[in-house]
């Protein structure tokens, strides 16, 4: 994997991980605790997907995988957590 691919990476697992705490899946680590800012989430989510809508073409297919697979999760525990 080249660098380029690692950095995308790292941007898309930073952007998943901060969701899946504003979701409480997983704890805060400043607090240790699961906290849920569902608006919150929703912009992170919204801003993964825009990244994906911008980078349609320009990925490779490790990229576009980890992206989409990521985009998917994060729909469905946000559908999971507003039910």
């Amino acid at each position: 994997m080249e660098n380029s691919e690692n950095l995308f990476a790292a941007l898309v697992y930073s952007l998943h991980m901060t969701a899946l705490q504003q979701l409480g899946a997983v704890a805060n680590p400043m607090s240790g605790h699961k906290e849920r800012d569902l608006p919150q989430a929703m912009i992170s989510i919204e801003m993964i997907d825009m990244l994906a809508d911008k980078t349609i073409g320009h990925l490779s297919e490790f990229e576009a995988t980890f992206l989409r697979q990521s985009v998917d999760q994060l729909h469905q525990l946000f559908d999971q957590a507003t039910q």
